[in-house]
Formats: C-alpha cells, sequence, structure tokens
C-alpha cells in the first residue's frame, strides 16, 4: 500500500508537506512550531498529575493558562476514555491567538495507566 505509515513513500510525502508549509506562511510556521514546544512542556507536566487527579470528567480539571509570545495561551485537559483496565486517555488541547495555518492547534495525547505508568 502506497503511504502507509512508516515505509519511505509516507515519510518522503510528510517531508514535503512540512516545506510546503513552511513556503506557504513561514509565519504561521513558526507559530506551530512555539505552540508545539509549550503543548508538549504542559503536557509532560500534566503527565506527571497522579491518576485520581485526571480520573475526572473535563469539565472538572482544571484549565491551564501560560503567557508566552507576547499573548496567552490555555490549554484544556479532558479525560476522554476510561479503559475496562482503568487506563485513562488523556487529551490536551491547545487554544492560542497565534495564527496556524488552517487555524489547527497542537494536542497531547497519553494513556495513565492506575500504578501511574503512562503509555503513547
Amino acid at each position: 500500500m502506497i503511504g502507509r505509515r512508516g515505509d519511505a513513500t509516507s515519510s518522503a510525502l510528510r517531508v514535503r508537506a512540512a516545506r510546503l508549509f513552511e513556503r506557504l506562511s513561514p509565519r504561521r510556521a513558526e507559530n506551530w512550531r512555539r505552540l508545539r514546544q509549550l503543548t508538549d512542556e504542559v503536557g509532560a507536566e500534566v503527565e506527571a498529575w497522579g491518576y485520581d487527579a485526571l480520573d475526572r470528567e473535563g469539565e472538572e480539571l482544571p484549565p491551564i493558562t501560560r503567557q508566552a509570545h507576547g499573548c496567552e495561551h490555555h490549554w484544556q485537559v479532558e479525560r476522554w476514555r476510561r479503559d475496562a483496565n482503568s487506563d485513562l486517555h488523556v487529551c490536551v488541547d491547545c487554544w492560542s491567538p497565534l495564527p496556524t495555518l488552517f487555524g489547527v492547534k497542537p494536542s497531547y495525547v497519553f494513556i495513565k495507566q492506575r500504578d501511574g505508568g503512562v503509555r503513547y
């Protein structure tokens, strides 16, 4: 299958898409990189939260706010699924006034295990 994840064609297409993205709007690409870095930092912090702190409905989890790059950025933490083995699927979604191509903002997704371990 052409373009299957992990093969050379898929990898080459991702590289070409990234280069096209850079040429279309370098400022928006830079904003994406900044937001991706901030979201990875916030996501790593949320990973360190205890299991019980994450095992709540999304509305009960506190939003996270940071000042960076001249504006205020927000992340909403949501436990969107609990497996039969009690693993929690968690998503940390970014909202920011920084413009990105097509308005897409990064997310950070992980699985929190009852013993405190994390999977991706």
